[in-house]
């Protein structure tokens, strides 16, 4: 069902359908089970896609629907080095890489365990549910990495390598163990709080703020579709450049884009992206607005409507 929220889901579904495999295998009436599992996965999986294709005749809406996502391209000798590098950017480019305040949201927690993952596993320690949570974080990352490399989609191995280290604890005396979680708690929480949760997610459950200038404080792009919402009709067809909040728009199934995750987009993207029924268009602020703005003139008539230091809405005749 983890599908159902977001497609990223199939890092974890692949190394869990093949974990199932081979369990599958060791039982007897294997295909019996295996076809008992398939049906309540798949009735259970394509709920919203069904909703989706009735409500927007794609059943992988956003998806293929006029949006292109990074991808790397890159030669094969690239994308292995993605698999070395991409640990350091995650702990020490979180700007980048995980879209917060800090440079370091992971703080040195995995660096931490790391030494303890080369221990010998403590004894009774189950072989092979240890084997199948190695077998997920590995196949996990290498699909994560060539396809997001966006911490917050590494949630789930993040944790299991944090279990995998935090049993090896059991290696070591009781009070040892217990005085080495209570620190990690103690240092974690504080940051936690000050930086993550402080400036706009308190005030929020306080209410303090309401729930728009909660987003406008945590989510550049949305401002721009927030003035949309004000002034287009649910009829009208928005092209956006680096603007992906679709789902804030007065209607995402009339939004498309182009986001390459990056700051920096040439005029062809708006050339390629830009169709005649569009009304709207949003571009990033900076730092080619100009050159966008130039490239899409070629064909049609621009008129400023809005502008935040992130985002720019122009009305296109």
């Amino acid at each position: 069902m983890s599908l159902d929220v977001k497609y990223v889901a199939i890092f974890g579904v692949i190394p869990w359908s093949m974990a199932c495999a081979y369990a599958l295998w060791r039982q007897p009436r294997k295909f019996s089970r295996a076809a008992s599992i398939a049906a309540i996965v798949v009735a259970l999986s394509l709920m919203w896609e069904a909703r989706a294709y009735l409500a927007t005749g794609n059943p992988f809406f956003p998806f293929y629907a006029g949006t292109a996502l990074q991808r790397d391209e890159g030669r094969l000798n690239h994308r292995m080095a993605k698999l070395l590098t991409v640990p350091y950017d995650v702990h020490f480019h979180g700007k980048r890489n995980f879209q917060s305040p800090t440079q370091n949201p992971m703080g040195i927690v995995l660096l931490l365990l790391a030494p303890l993952w080369l221990l010998p596993r403590p004894s009774g320690a189950p072989q092979r549910m240890e084997g199948a949570l190695w077998l997920f974080v590995i196949v996990y990352y290498t699909l994560w990495t060539f396809e997001a490399a966006v911490l917050r989609y590494a949630v789930a191995p993040v944790l299991l390598l944090a279990v995998l280290g935090a049993a090896r604890l059991a290696l070591f005396p009781k009070p040892l163990a217990i005085a080495a979680l209570g620190a990690a708690l103690l240092f974690s929480i504080p940051d936690l709080i000050l930086i993550e949760m402080a400036p706009a997610q308190i005030p929020l459950f306080l209410k303090r703020i309401d729930a728009a200038t909660f987003l406008r404080a945590t989510l550049p792009p949305y401002g721009a579709v927030e003035f949309l919402n004000q002034h287009a009709a649910p009829s009208d067809s928005i092209a956006s450049v680096g603007d992906w909040s679709a789902a804030y728009a007065p209607n995402p199934a009339k939004f498309h884009l182009v986001y390459l995750g990056k700051r920096i987009y040439s005029p062809s993207a708006v050339l390629e992206l830009l169709q005649p029924a569009d009304r709207y268009l949003i571009l990033p602020s900076r730092p080619n607005l100009a050159e966008l703005e130039s490239a899409a003139r070629q064909d049609r008539r621009l008129t400023r409507l809005y502008q935040d230091p992130h985002f720019v809405v122009d009305a296109l005749q």
